[in-house]
This record gives structure tokens, C-alpha cells and sequence, in this order.
């Protein structure tokens, strides 16, 4: 698999399934991950991750196929980790027994009126406010995607000053900070359109102001009346990656309402 793949999710959800109940010995014993800091078509894109950022993993990928298919009762890849996954920002390959990772700890970030992105709750409720225009949607630059997007690792300051997203960030970092996982979101909201969309996006912004994608996701929430105030909970994954944040770096996360074309701009009438 490749991190900025459209199909991320679904081979790492299911291989604690596999492993536990496959319908197939080689499914149970067998199976295993492989994750590059690439695109669906194989592309690295903006950044440079290493002159080994793809190690021996085409080698193991044909060995693993010519061996299951040759000896499909033996071990196609023996003492080969169930889970090898490139750790962006320090540029190198860990290996996992499990997904989600065992042993580490859920960090909660909570957003604050300042902008902030803080490890402490704010006391001081705030709301933020945008406007969504359908005609002039946030333009997909970076992400999980198949070949005919922009798609990877990008810089993506270009959208700073845009009106219609709003940006959180942590203070710059005194040390690195190590995040694997699934990257999820709990955000309270409202509209006065009857259907909205909201997006995040969370980023690495590296102490010159440039940031780039980490990994990004939609919802769609439907309001029973425009102009109600009715606010609605909204909890979503925004992505699953593998990345450490490093020295004077900051998280960065964006919100807004598009990611356009990726997904069609939602014209706020209920029925787009």
C-alpha cells in the first residue's frame, strides 16, 4: 500500500480481521502491510523523503507474490513484520504487530479562540464563522487520491489567506512529536444553509511558513431548517498516517466546507 492512496483505510482496518478470523490459513498467517510515502501510481511528489524511502519494498512485494503462488503453504515473506509503515518527517520505515499501533497513548488536541491548538481545553466558549461559497470552492492541492488529482504531499500555504477556511495551530514545538494512528475530530456546527459540508485538513508547518498535507476528509451534515441555529455534533477521521512532527515545527489544521474536485461542491440546497 502507499500513504496517499485512495484505499489506505481499508487494508489496514482489515488486517487485524484477517489475521484473526480469514477464511484461510495463508489469509490468518500470511498476510501482511507494506506502506510507502506514495501516491496510488507509485509518485513521491513535493517532498523528498530519503534516498531509501523505498528500501526493498518492490523486492518483497514481487517476492511476496512469486511465493504465494509457487509455495502457497509456506510463508511467503518468513520473520517479515505484519506491518512496515513510513514514518514521514523523520523519513524511515517502523514496524508494527498490530494496527492501530499497541502501547502508545491518545493525545487530544482541543482548538481555542486564539487559533490555538492546545493540550489544555479552552474555558472561553468561542465561535468561528465563514462563508461557503459554492462558486468559488477551496481547490484540491494534495491529499488521497487516484492519479488524475493532485495528489501526495504539497505545499499547501497558498490557502492561507483564503476567507473561508479557518487554521488552528499548536505553538512551535521544543520537541518532536511522534503521531501513528487514526487522526479523528469531534467539531460542533452550524449552518444556515439546510445542508452543509465540512472539511479538515491537518498539516506540518515547518518553521519557514510553508505546510504541507498530512491527510484530510469530508462530511456532510443535513440541518432540519435553515437560519434554526441548530448546532449539531459532528465526529469523523480525518485520515490514518504515520508521521513525527519534528523541533520548532507546528501541527496545523485547517476547516472549511470544500475540496473541490474531489468532492463535488455542495450547493447547500439539500439536494446536491
Amino acid at each position: 500500500g502507499v500513504c496517499f492512496d485512495i484505499f489506505i483505510r481499508h487494508p489496514l482496518v482489515a488486517l487485524p480481521s484477517l489475521r484473526r478470523s480469514g477464511a484461510s490459513r495463508q489469509g490468518r498467517f500470511y498476510s501482511r502491510c507494506v506502506f510507502d510515502p506514495l501516491d496510488h501510481d507509485m509518485r513521491p511528489h513535493e517532498l523528498y523523503y530519503g534516498a531509501d524511502y523505498l528500501a526493498d519494498i518492490i523486492e518483497k512485494r514481487n517476492n511476496f507474490m512469486v511465493n504465494i503462488l509457487r509455495k502457497p503453504t509456506a510463508g511467503p515473506l518468513p520473520n517479515y513484520p505484519l506491518l512496515r509503515l513510513f514514518i514521514m518527517g523523520i523519513n524511515e520505515y517502523r514496524d508494527f504487530d498490530y494496527w492501530p499501533p499497541r502501547g502508545g497513548e491518545t493525545r487530544h488536541f482541543y482548538l481555542n479562540a486564539a487559533g490555538g491548538l492546545t493540550s489544555v481545553p479552552d474555558p472561553v466558549e468561542y465561535i468561528f464563522h465563514y462563508t461557503y461559497d459554492p462558486n468559488n470552492p477551496v481547490p484540491t492541492w494534495g491529499g488521497n487520491h487516484l492519479g488524475y488529482l493532485p495528489c501526495g504531499q504539497r505545499e499547501q500555504s497558498r490557502f492561507d489567506s483564503r476567507q473561508d477556511i479557518i487554521f488552528f495551530r499548536t505553538e512551535q514545538l521544543e520537541t518532536p512529536l511522534n503521531l501513528v494512528g487514526d487522526f479523528k475530530i469531534t467539531l460542533y456546527v452550524s449552518s444556515d444553509a439546510k445542508c452543509t459540508d465540512f472539511t479538515a485538513k491537518l498539516m506540518d508547518e515547518y518553521p519557514d511558513g510553508r505546510s504541507y498535507n498530512i491527510c484530510d476528509s469530508i462530511q456532510r451534515v443535513h440541518f432540519s431548517d435553515r437560519n434554526s441555529g441548530e448546532i449539531k455534533e459532528l465526529k469523523f477521521s480525518i485520515g490514518l498516517s504515520g508521521i513525527v512532527i519534528l523541533r520548532e515545527h507546528r501541527l496545523k489544521l485547517a476547516i472549511s466546507s470544500s475540496n473541490y474536485p474531489a468532492y463535488e461542491n455542495n450547493l447547500n440546497n439539500g439536494e446536491s
